[in-house]
């Protein structure tokens, strides 16, 4: 025996809530639903370092991790860069 049920939101649901993301989670809306759900549970980010001898996979799994995770990737040289490009005294030293 089977029963082929068609299940939809009611009127009254429909008219009380605002979604969100009407069209539903996308990788756009996912860093949004990430912030939020880590925000509410108190849970803070996490700082990995990874290290290694040239040529060893770091910058590449690195960036996999950023891709999948939603984490910035910083390199020495971007925070080098970074560093250069302030107008205070660190930046004139570097």
């Amino acid at each position: 025996m089977s029963i082929d049920i068609n299940i939809k939101t009611s009127d009254s649901l429909k008219s009380a809530i605002t979604w969100k993301y009407p069209l539903g989670i996308t990788k756009a809306s996912m860093a949004d639903l990430n912030t939020e759900f880590n925000y509410f549970r108190g849970l803070f980010p996490l700082k990995v370092f990874i290290t290694g001898p040239p040529c060893s996979g770091k910058t590449y799994f690195a960036h996999k991790l950023s891709e999948e995770y939603g984490i910035p990737h910083l390199t020495i040289k971007d925070i080098i860069s970074m560093g250069m490009q302030l107008t205070n005294d660190y930046g004139k030293e570097l």
